[in-house]
């Protein structure tokens, strides 16, 4: 299915670089109850504002759920010897409490709901695996549960000079919303409402060795060559430096090393409702 993705750049302003304006031939998301909930906000996570700072939230839009995200600062972080600010998502972005009710929360916080998206239009609702920052009622409901941080968490490592993710994980679970049935042996022992997870994603992506090479020489020597350069000449503008960083994204686009598994269940693979 071809998707048409438009993207917006004010002049001579990075923090607006590669952020959605049309997607899939529209500029809001309709099924949605607020503006604010409707609107598309945020790029596809592959690239943000040149510059950036720790104190810094970044948005993406998820188009598989037709949903904006935010990601706050964690920690400093090296990949492939290149330094990079860790981004995760916070809890507070599956809080049923503060979220804008145009998304249409339902339940208790750690889940997020689905069920106006199409295709979908199912009793489905999205959280991170296993639970993680989630109510521990949806824990609990479900036996072979064990949320980790470490390797349940979604994040981006992002270059702060180039703003170009370099190292990136989107972790997300899908689950049913089930109710008891006496008459139906996989569900007799639910309780009266049970979150049941399907199955999770877990999509990661990471700058090869070989273009990290590559990248480390040409942006470092940038940047090394800029500071020996604002030695001896006063006066470099930031626009020419964004001119800089933004021919190195058009003659260096990065080539990703890309897992993708779906996993669910008691040991990450065993069915949670056995017949």
């Amino acid at each position: 299915i071809m998707q048409e993705m438009w993207f917006t750049q004010e002049k001579n302003d990075s923090s607006q670089r590669d952020v959605f304006a049309v997607w899939n031939g529209v500029t809001e998301i309709s099924e949605w109850g607020t503006p604010t909930a409707r609107k598309i906000n945020g790029t596809d996570a592959i690239l943000f504002k040149t510059n950036l700072k720790r104190d810094d939230v970044i948005w993406a839009f998820t188009d598989d759920i037709k949903i904006n995200g935010y990601f706050t600062y964690q920690k400093d972080v090296a990949v492939d010897g290149i330094s990079a600010y860790r981004f995760e998502f916070p809890m507070e972005e599956v809080d049923n409490r503060t979220r804008d009710k145009g998304f249409y929360p339902n339940g208790p916080s750690g889940v997020m709901n689905l069920s106006a998206v199409e295709p979908f239009n199912l009793p489905l609702f999205a959280s991170k695996p296993h639970f993680l920052d989630a109510d521990p009622g949806y824990v609990n409901n479900v036996t072979g549960l064990k949320p980790n941080r470490t390797i349940h968490d979604s994040f981006i490592d992002i270059e702060p000079m180039t703003g170009m993710t370099i190292h990136a994980a989107k972790r997300m679970q899908f689950n049913i919303r089930l109710s008891q049935n006496s008459k139906l042996k996989q569900l007799e022992k639910l309780r009266s409402l049970t979150m049941v997870p399907i199955f999770y994603v877990n999509e990661a992506g990471s700058i090869k060795d070989d273009d990290a090479e590559k990248f480390k020489h040409i942006v470092y020597g940038i940047e090394y060559g800029v500071k020996a350069t604002m030695l001896t000449i006063v006066g470099l503008s930031s626009v020419t430096g964004l001119c800089m960083m933004g021919c190195l994204v058009i003659l260096f686009p990065i080539t990703w090393k890309k897992q993708r598994r779906h996993t669910s269940g008691i040991g990450e693979h065993t069915p949670l409702i056995q017949s």
